[in-house]
């Protein structure tokens, strides 16, 4: 069994048309759901992006794996993720996008990446993003980078999935019946 997991950062489960949001319409989205197993019932286990994802990807609270902020590192020699684990069990592992892995281990036990952060993320100290005031913004505010339109963040996004559809498309034509796991993450509606 292939295994393709679509990972958008502060994403509510509620705002997509198959969960019967009166406004939001997600076509593609609702298409896959149709065909897929969906995660209804799951939750955060904190409520800063780094620490839960950390804390998903190894299956540990984040007090387990000591993530409490935007500055942790994973340490992958104690902590195994999805990764490690698919890849004993013959899996070809891949990253594609946003993961925010802090310090030198970019895979985590994943094989490889089709791509890797904004530069701007990879943080081989693992410290958090500057929080001097010539380094905010003018309301400390995500929502300025919100909205429609090109922004980086949605360049990004695209990336991914033209990488990932690119990555899947090649699979699909290959007589090779290794099974995989494709984790895609996107920047997107994190901010």
């Amino acid at each position: 069994m292939n295994i393709v997991f679509l990972f958008s950062d502060e994403h509510a489960g509620t705002v997509m048309g198959n969960s019967g949001h009166p406004v939001v319409q997600t076509p593609h989205l609702d298409r896959l759901a149709e065909q897929s197993y969906t995660f209804d019932n799951a939750y955060c286990n904190y409520p800063i992006c780094t620490p839960s994802r950390l804390s998903m990807l190894t299956g540990r609270y984040p007090h387990q794996i000591e993530a409490w902020d935007l500055a942790a590192i994973a340490d992958g020699q104690q902590h195994q993720t999805w990764g490690d684990y698919l890849t004993e069990a013959g899996y070809e592992t891949v990253l594609c996008g946003r993961t925010h892995f802090n310090g030198s281990d970019r895979l985590l036990g994943f094989s490889h990446r089709l791509l890797d952060d904004l530069p701007r993320w990879c943080r081989s100290t693992g410290r958090p993003p500057r929080r001097t005031p010539d380094e905010r913004r003018g309301s400390n505010s995500h929502v300025t980078e919100c909205g429609p339109g090109d922004h980086e963040h949605t360049r990004y996004d695209r990336n991914v999935t033209n990488l990932a559809v690119d990555f899947l498309n090649q699979k699909a034509d290959a007589s090779d019946d290794n099974p995989f796991l494709l984790y895609c993450g996107f920047m997107n509606p994190h901010y």
